[in-house]
């Protein structure tokens, strides 16, 4: 008797950890999920403004780290297309650099 209550235990042992396996499982795919929804944009515009292959970039950005993720997502996030541009690129350093400076200068010599 004492033998069959402690299989009994062992079997509930075995379904609450096969249980938490398909738990895990779960999980898993629903932040693999969430994070290929947040790398597709970054890897179309990227794809789109370097010429690069996606799939190249895919398998780099794979397992970037989620700080850097965020920073890209910030860098690549959708702009009304058209429109005045108010995103900084690597080329361009300070669209309006030349306009803030005279109006800076202008200020200046108003006070």
């Amino acid at each position: 008797m004492h033998n069959n209550f402690l299989l009994k235990i062992a079997d509930v042992l075995d379904a609450l950890a096969e249980e938490k396996s398909n738990l895990e499982g779960q999980i898993s795919s629903i932040k693999e999920a969430q994070r290929k929804e947040k790398l597709e944009p970054v890897i179309n515009k990227l794809s789109f403004i370097t010429g690069r292959d996606q799939d190249e970039l895919t398998h780099k950005l794979a397992n970037v780290d989620e700080d850097v993720l965020s920073m890209l997502r910030g860098l690549t996030q959708d702009s009304s297309m058209g429109g005045p541009g108010s995103a900084k690129t690597a080329s361009v350093i300070g669209v309006n650099t030349s306009d803030r400076a005279d109006n800076d200068f202008a200020s200046w010599i108003l006070s």
